[in-house]
């Protein structure tokens, strides 16, 4: 037998486990805290006020919205203080056009520009989770819109964005428009954020909204606008849209764009005539077309069946409307040329009614190539 002697000693001043483990988290809360106080100082009092309500919504919304687990990984609370810490100054800047905007269904960041030229690397997404908070710490239930058109914005900015649109119902429509700095991740996050829109709340990352309907769409997009073609084929997918009155009668399209009005959500095919794809090669878009097939668009998607429907695919129109190019590109990304339309004739039919006879040669080239292939 083995005797130990022991005497237990309890010390009360000691932290607790749990007090041990969120000891980070409390010196968030306190940093904030000290923040307020340095807004009431620079600030008037209705302007500083509201400023403390937005900082304490943005943080409610971001970093503690997270378990105290979280900040004690050290990547997570040192991001957390710093963009707490430049949230601070984004306040202090723009915290009038803020109140200002309180009660309005839109507001504009458009242009939105940073302090210095080495701001955009450290802010961390401070300037979306302050407009997160702004949403947030509003009284008004109406739904809001935000321009952040050409604003600069960076991957950080986009995951947040993306955030907002999924958990704050409020938030449906946001324009990111003009921003390359968006990494790729960042823009699939806001594209599913986009289609996870609930019924009867269509979102949009174009600007689009209930008071304001329009899509335009460039009629070719200039080197650096990627990710504007990303987010525009977006909304053609998870929306139905129809031509403007103007575009709808050939008439002219003024500023190289081409006008879309958006008629309802849900862009499938059952919903009714509106096939993106279809839409391309009407108005041969090549890029908007190529955007489409490669987010995996079906290239032989034909229009629904009805009254006025010819069930005509792509290629179809391409060859009614002498696209070549367009014709081109979804033979290459392997168009069945054997698809018939409510006529039962093949697409090439169309290119010999209207005499595109290189459209024609295009096709017979194809079916030999294919052919020398098997």
């Amino acid at each position: 037998m083995l005797v130990i002697q022991a005497r237990l000693s309890l010390n009360m001043a000691a932290h607790t486990l749990e007090q041990v483990l969120s000891r980070r988290r409390k010196m968030l809360m306190d940093m904030c805290d000290g923040i307020a106080l340095e807004l009431r100082d620079v600030l008037d009092d209705k302007l500083a006020t509201f400023s403390v309500k937005v900082l304490r919504a943005a943080l409610a919304f971001g970093p503690f919205s997270h378990k105290t687990e979280w900040f004690n990984d050290d990547e997570n609370f040192s991001r957390a203080m710093s963009s707490t810490l430049h949230m601070q100054h984004e306040l202090v800047r723009e915290v009038g056009k803020l109140h200002a905007s309180v009660d309005k269904p839109e507001i504009s960041f458009k242009g939105w520009r940073f302090q210095d030229a080495e701001s955009e690397s450290k802010l961390l997404g401070a300037r979306a989770l302050m407009l997160a908070g702004w949403v947030t710490a509003r009284t008004s239930p109406s739904e809001v819109y935000m321009d952040l058109q050409d604003a600069s914005l960076t991957g950080d900015d986009g995951f947040v964005l993306a955030e907002a649109l999924q958990s704050i119902p409020r938030l449906t429509s946001i324009d990111v428009r003009g921003n390359p700095g968006l990494t790729e991740e960042s823009v699939q996050a806001l594209i599913q954020a986009m289609k996870d829109e609930k019924p009867g709340h269509p979102r949009s990352l174009c600007g689009v909204s209930p008071g304001n309907t329009r899509l335009d769409v460039p009629r070719k997009f200039a080197e650096g606008q990627e990710v504007d073609v990303q987010l525009i084929v977006a909304e053609l997918e998870s929306h139905v849209y129809a031509e403007s009155v103007t575009a709808g009668m050939g008439g002219t399209v003024s500023g190289g764009v081409i006008s879309l009005n958006r008629r309802g959500g849900g862009g499938a095919v059952e919903k009714g005539s509106w096939v993106p794809l279809i839409w391309a090669a009407k108005v041969n878009h090549l890029q908007v077309g190529a955007q489409l097939l490669k987010n995996g668009t079906p290239v032989d998607v034909q229009e629904a069946a009805g009254s006025h429907s010819q069930r005509f695919t792509a290629l179809h129109t391409a060859c009614y409307k002498g696209h070549a190019d367009f014709v081109r590109m979804l033979l290459d990304a392997g168009a069945d040329v054997n698809v018939h339309d409510v006529n039962g004739s093949p697409a090439k039919a169309q290119a010999e009614k209207k005499g595109h006879k290189d459209i024609v040669a295009m096709i017979e080239a194809n079916k030999q190539k294919a052919k020398a292939a098997k």
